[in-house]
């Protein structure tokens, strides 16, 4: 069940039908020590024209407590969800939530410099109004420096170029529009850039060669560090559901076609153990056609010939699925 406790409120010096240039999101999850910092950061920016939306997916700790704080600002807008609905769907019903002509997010755990919206907005006057997808660098508190990897200076960013030579964390802004009705699938457990690839695929997209957040990624800290073990149902859950996601599928398969064969093999592994011999086939015959490498046919031989409680036991003995 989804519930709204907290009085919405509209942003400051607007009507009802007023639309913020920017529609700002946090989602948090029992974070409470480290949210007040990421909301004050957004709420100190020195570009006005926004809308902050904070929903607290469920927390246990004392979350609900932090938000009251901001029920009463002009400039925030207050969901508590009664119970954690997940991360993915939690992350769509934000997504839900804006209400702007642009969009972005942080964790909870992160947060903004001051002039981080006046920048990133300042690239549409000075350099092409046509821009609907800006990015920017982010400092890790891990190291000290640039989280987001692979670029050395301010330019037009195509998704092809993000994809190939892109890796870490950095700040965005996208119009509205190009996110539309599109969502994040939601058995695909952590895997968001099935959408973000349809968003980015669509826009006009340019980087800040420049911090305007802080990326939280110390050890123990951030919401989306993974353990390596996963239950068996939820991977063959997810596998099952990649099937479906053409477009990002393709995608890999044209940037990036090691990471595609590398998919499909796990796909195939999965849905053998699941016993889905479907879709065993499909990612087996999508494999095929895309050119594998000697040491992918001999893996994928291996995945077809070995029975799948042999299988079952090599993961088990890698510690790489739980099987309940």
């Amino acid at each position: 069940m989804i519930e709204n406790v907290y009085q919405e409120q509209i942003v400051e010096g607007s009507s009802a039908l007023h639309r913020p240039r920017i529609c700002f999101l946090i989602y948090t999850y029992n974070r409470a020590d480290t949210l007040p910092q990421a909301v004050e950061s957004v709420l100190n920016q020195t570009f006005r024209d926004f809308e902050l939306v904070l929903i607290n997916n469920g927390s246990t700790d004392n979350t609900s407590e932090v938000l009251k704080k901001y029920v009463n600002h002009p400039k925030v807008r207050c969901i508590q969800l009664e119970k954690n609905i997940g991360s993915m769907r939690g992350m769509n019903f934000a997504l839900d939530q804006i209400n702007g002509e642009w969009y972005g997010l942080i964790g909870d755990d992160d947060y903004l410099y001051e002039t981080a919206f006046e920048e990133a907005m300042r690239v549409i006057d000075e350099i092409d109004p046509e821009i609907n997808a800006i990015a920017a660098n982010a400092v890790s508190t891990a190291t000290g420096k640039l989280s987001g990897l692979g670029l050395h200076e301010s330019q037009y960013l195509s998704l092809e170029t993000a994809i190939k030579e892109t890796s870490g964390d950095f700040f965005g802004l996208t119009k509205t529009q190009l996110l539309g009705k599109d969502r994040l699938n939601e058995k695909l457990y952590g895997d968001a850039n099935t959408l973000w690839y349809k968003v980015y695929s669509k826009a006009k997209r340019y980087y800040i060669h420049k911090p305007l957040m802080v990326y939280n990624n110390l050890p123990g800290k951030t919401e989306s560090s993974r353990i390596r073990t996963m239950d068996l149902n939820r991977r063959v859950d997810s596998y099952t559901a990649l099937l479906k996601e053409k477009h990002y599928l393709q995608v890999i398969r044209d940037f990036v076609p090691d990471r595609f064969r590398k998919r499909c093999l796990r796909g195939m592994l999965f849905l053998k153990l699941a016993g889905n011999e479907q879709g065993f086939l499909s990612y087996r015959n999508l494999l095929t056609s895309n050119s594998p490498g000697f040491k992918e046919m001999i893996t994928l031989q291996m995945i077809s010939i070995l029975p799948r409680s042999v299988l079952r036991l090599f993961l088990m003995s890698l510690n790489f699925i739980r099987i309940k």
